[in-house]
């Protein structure tokens, strides 16, 4: 019975082990509209998605097609600007409220994503590298 249970035991954790390591870690990509030429800097890049910066160089104001609510969101956040959801959620509220911002587009997949950003040439958004196709320009990849 003993050697029953440690045998459970040793599973679990192996499984856990496994889920933990082979979650997440996506390549994300940073895109934009085909038309977008703008030349940007990574640091440009992070005060666009943390909202220091909420228009391009040439005075248009940005639109962040964002995926917040995802799992690929948390992991862009953290990864990118080493921030949570919620940090940044508050970040914009602040921003929103005080009329200095719109407020970013919620998209729940790659595919929203990739029709706001195709669609609007102030967007900017990210999405899973794998999902990249001819609708919209990468600009940058977050391995």
């Amino acid at each position: 019975m003993k050697q029953h249970i440690n045998g459970i035991f040793v599973m679990i954790l192996c499984a856990l082990v496994w889920s933990s390591t082979g979650v997440a870690q996506n390549k994300i990509s940073i895109v934009v509209n085909k038309a977008n030429e703008q030349k940007l800097s990574e640091s440009d890049l992070k005060d666009f998605f943390a909202g220091a910066k909420v228009n391009w160089p040439q005075g248009e104001k940005i639109l962040i097609a964002d995926q917040s609510t995802t799992n690929l969101g948390a992991e862009f956040y953290k990864k990118f600007l080493d921030k949570t959801v919620n940090q940044i959620k508050m970040q914009w509220t602040k921003l929103v409220l005080s009329g200095q911002a719109s407020a970013p587009i919620k998209c729940e997949t790659d595919d929203a994503v990739k029709k706001a950003v195709a669609e609007n040439k102030n967007a900017i958004g990210f999405i899973a590298t794998a999902a990249l196709d001819g609708s919209v320009k990468e600009i940058l990849k977050i391995e």
